[in-house]
């Protein structure tokens, strides 16, 4: 439940659209579009870093383990020995194929064939992959590069259900991304995450096919794909997951997604798009409030996937500046509800949060005002993991 109070309005003023290219916010000249402005932050606090995730996370991932492989089986000095490198057995079968250069920095070549391994699920990657390391070992904090694929190949995951039937077709994964800089690869075992400061240039694509089957159509299955790609990418920042994940983004970022046609409904295809310049996302662990803390800085024209009825058909350009740190009511972690905080969006609309009720018997609302220059005053009760209601209030601006 959404209950909303309106305030005066006043006159509209000219709009301007975002470019790419110094990305000149938006004018929000309605109660609509501030709201758009908001609920759009909310989605970038979810999507930015479930984009850079898909990208970075898995390139790491499987490079740490064949670094693992290679720690655990040989040297640097006898891999230097190896005119044509050395192969080692993966985890299940396969192999892996690694070779070292002679000069600095060391670049060390790796070849998977048809590596499987376990992770909660079945792996089996092949293709060839890069990393430029810091000195003469297996074990580094950090790395000055990844390149996963190359011009002319990708790296291919191929994903089984552990225990599933011989039937049961197969999940595919391929990557071919680059991520230079300062790369982090630490962590205690091959099931962590990876932590710390970083700092890298990120680009590539990461793409998945899988199949599902639909109520009512048998045992046909249908195809769903998702892809995400990164052009000029630049990340960075610190991650401590649930203490401190701090991330700035620059660049460009597209998801695209399609499922089959079925005889109940059309092929179905969506897309969004991010463009960054400096976007900062925060999300801060409060240990004396007991909560978590948001906040949204920078600039960004996001383009809404159709679907989300947000009245959207281009992208909107965001200037976010969080005057006081909107903070997260205990026990609602897991959602957007906020007692305190304070947002402006593009300079004229401001977003203050508070709640109403008693929290403690469990009837508490988030009131949202949203004041928005030379136009009005506008407020909004939300109940908890209800926020995306307030989508049907908005418009984005063009």
């Amino acid at each position: 439940m959404l209950s909303r109070q309106l305030g005066a309005v006043g006159a509209l003023i000219v709009l301007a659209t975002g470019a790419q290219a110094g990305l000149v916010p938006s004018n929000l000249n309605s109660e609509r579009e501030a709201a758009a402005g908001l609920v759009t932050a909310f989605q970038l606090r979810i999507e930015v870093p479930w984009e850079v995730a898909v990208l970075s996370y898995r390139t790491r991932d499987f490079t740490d383990r064949a670094l693992r492989i290679l720690a655990a089986n040989t040297s640097p000095a006898a891999l230097l020995a190896a005119t044509n490198g050395q192969t080692f057995p993966c985890e299940i079968s396969g192999t892996v194929n690694a070779r070292l250069s002679r000069t600095l920095p060391r670049t060390l070549k790796l070849e998977w064939t048809a590596c499987v391994f376990e992770s909660g699920i079945r792996h089996s990657l092949t293709g060839p992959g890069e990393v430029v390391l810091p000195s003469d070992t297996f074990t580094p904090a950090t790395v000055k590069s990844i390149r996963f694929g190359n011009s002319t190949r990708e790296v291919v995951d191929v994903l089984t259900l552990l225990e599933s039937a011989p039937d049961v077709p197969t999940t595919l994964t391929t990557f071919n991304i680059r991520m230079a800089g300062l790369v982090p690869m630490a962590r205690e075992s091959a099931t962590d995450l990876f932590e710390g400061a970083f700092a890298y240039e990120l680009s590539g694509r990461a793409y998945e096919r899988a199949y599902f089957q639909r109520a009512g159509e048998g045992e046909t299955l249908f195809a769903y794909e998702m892809s995400i790609a990164a052009t000029n990418g630049y990340v960075s920042g610190f991650l401590d997951y649930g203490r401190r994940d701090d991330l700035r983004v620059s660049g460009k970022f597209d998801w695209w997604t399609r499922e089959d046609a079925s005889s109940q409904q059309p092929e179905y295809m969506n897309t969004s798009r991010i463009v960054a310049d400096d976007l900062r996302l925060q999300t801060v662990w409060d240990a004396a409030a007991g909560t978590n803390k948001f906040s949204i800085d920078g600039r960004v024209n996001y383009t809404w996937p159709e679907g989300y009825q947000m009245n959207c058909n281009c992208g909107t350009t965001y200037s976010y500046v969080t005057k006081v740190p909107a903070r997260q009511l205990p026990p609602y972690y897991d959602t957007d509800f906020y007692d305190a905080g304070k947002i402006v969006m593009n300079g004229t609309a401001t977003a203050a949060f508070s709640v109403v009720g008693n929290p403690d018997e469990g009837q508490v609302l988030m009131h949202i005002d949203l004041d928005v220059r030379h136009v009005g005053n506008f407020d909004y009760e939300v109940e908890p993991y209800n926020l995306w209601s307030l989508q049907y209030f908005a418009r984005c601006a063009e």
